[in-house]
């Protein structure tokens, strides 16, 4: 990666997302449950709320800058990331 071998300064930040593009995938939130659920080996207890202040409806990130300006191109999927994560968390606080 570009920035962390560059000798000058880099002091941006940029988002970091699932999936590949420019423009990451929006990934609904009961299917980032669903991959947590499916990681963990269980299911979530849910309380279903209304809408609440702040909510958003739909959000992307977008990686343009990561890309050009680190080189990196996101391709893990929120599901493989999210194993990888709960995976190394487990390992990590031997869980």
């Amino acid at each position: 990666m570009k920035a962390l071998f560059a000798k000058e300064k880099f002091d941006k930040v940029v988002n970091l997302a699932a999936q590949a593009g420019v423009r990451s995938s929006s990934v609904e939130l009961m299917d980032y449950i669903q991959a947590i659920e499916k990681a963990l080996g269980m299911v979530a207890k849910k309380n279903f709320m209304p809408m609440q202040a702040g909510d958003v409806v739909a959000t992307y990130a977008d990686v343009q800058d990561l890309m050009k300006d680190v080189g990196f191109k996101p391709s893990t999927t929120v599901e493989d990331g999210i194993k990888y994560f709960v995976d190394w968390y487990r390992m990590y606080y031997q869980l």
